[in-house]
């Protein structure tokens, strides 16, 4: 009989025994065969300064930091076999925090209701100006509702979602462990919402059970001057095409199967690897969709927590119905952007004409005086 026993960081599997027994009319033997197997994970207890490895499961432990201090490159390690070798995955560590501003923190709940206005009243948080990484806070909601989920202060990010949900509906809550990471990354052309969310199913999910992959924004950060389209270009170019336009990106993964999480969250971590199938995945999936996307960077390594995620009476995942905390920038507008630059350029090139004939015409007429 095969069975696991946990001894602090090590696992222990013992197998095998048989018994065979074979008889005649004359004779009877009995043979007993045993075999036993052990394998140990040498990962030896993550150690920790200024906080602690809580252990998650048998090969994880998640980092819980002093007051005063917040995790810094992700919060769970792994004992993962690479290679046939066992050791840990990266360690995070514990640097001093940086408060979650609470303006604005409306956008992370959610009203799940049948007809009618919106449910959420307000937030347990909304007369106190920040939260510390170890404070959560939740949606308030009317009708005697009691909220469910929290928003949480990560790494200095608000996270996750706090919802009120009308008694009338029919969803369905459910335990998950929530990733969330952010990359800086170029696009060629702005992404869709659908487009981001299909690359990032791709690369951590292997292109299954893509509605568990419950947030993903991606936002415009400034353009240089070198990337600026001439009229010309944005004249011939039906997709506002921006060459290097860089962006933030930010997605949370949901994971049901507490065995699948350390599978994830190492993708996740790849998204960090250039050379990786996981930044291959994510890149394809872009192609796919006419867009292409470089210099990846990653900006947040995953993080892990415990959450909820509600799923409609067909099972399929419900996504937040409230706005998302950044929301794609849509095709239209940035291209309407680059039409504004663009337009702002050709005025300043039609008033400096200006000026140079005007320049000219007084310069003619002096001439003419002196002469």
């Amino acid at each position: 009989m095969a069975g696991s026993y946990i001894y602090d960081s090590f696992v222990c599997t013992t197998t095998t025994t048989t018994t065979t027994t074979t008889s005649t009319v004359t004779t009877s033997s009995t043979s007993t065969t045993i075999t036993s197997t052990t394998e140990f994970r040498p990962c030896a207890v993550p150690v920790a300064t200024e906080g602690r490895y809580i252990s998650n499961s048998r090969d994880s432990w998640v980092l819980e930091c002093d007051a005063g201090k917040m995790t810094s490159g992700g919060n769970v390690v792994f004992c993962v076999k690479t290679s046939g070798v066992y050791a840990l995955s990266p360690l995070p560590k514990c640097v001093a925090e940086v408060k979650c501003l609470t303006a604005g923190i409306s956008a992370f709940t959610s009203s799940i209701m049948q007809t009618g206005d919106s449910l959420v009243t307000g937030t347990t948080c909304s007369k106190t100006p920040s939260l510390s990484p170890s404070e959560t806070c939740q949606a308030t909601c009317s009708n005697n509702i009691t909220a469910q989920g929290s928003i949480k202060c990560i790494e200095g990010r608000l996270q996750d979602i706090s919802y009120c949900i009308s008694p009338s509906s029919e969803v369905v809550m459910e335990t998950v462990t929530k990733i969330f990471g952010s990359l800086s990354l170029e696009f060629d052309v702005a992404p869709s919402k659908a487009f981001v969310t299909d690359a990032v199913c791709a690369a951590l999910l292997s292109g299954t059970n893509c509605d568990y992959v419950t947030d993903v924004s991606s936002k415009a950060k400034t353009a240089s001057i070198n990337r600026l389209l001439l009229v010309d270009d944005l004249a011939s170019s039906h997709h506002h095409r921006r060459l290097g336009t860089t962006y933030d990106l930010n997605y949370t993964v949901a994971v049901a199967n507490a065995a699948d999480v350390a599978n994830v969250v190492a993708k996740a971590r790849d998204l960090g690897d250039p050379n990786s199938t996981t930044i291959a995945a994510f890149t394809k999936s872009f192609r796919s969709n006419g867009v292409t996307v470089s210099n990846i960077i990653q900006t947040q390594a995953p993080l892990v927590t415990t959450s909820i995620i509600l799923k409609d009476k067909d099972g399929k995942v419900i996504g937040r119905a409230s706005s998302s905390t950044a929301a794609a920038i849509a095709p239209e507008e940035e291209g309407s952007n680059v039409a504004a630059l663009i337009g702002g350029i050709i005025g300043g090139l039609v008033g400096l004409t200006i000026l140079v004939g005007a320049g000219y015409f007084l310069l003619v007429l002096r001439r003419k005086a002196e002469a």
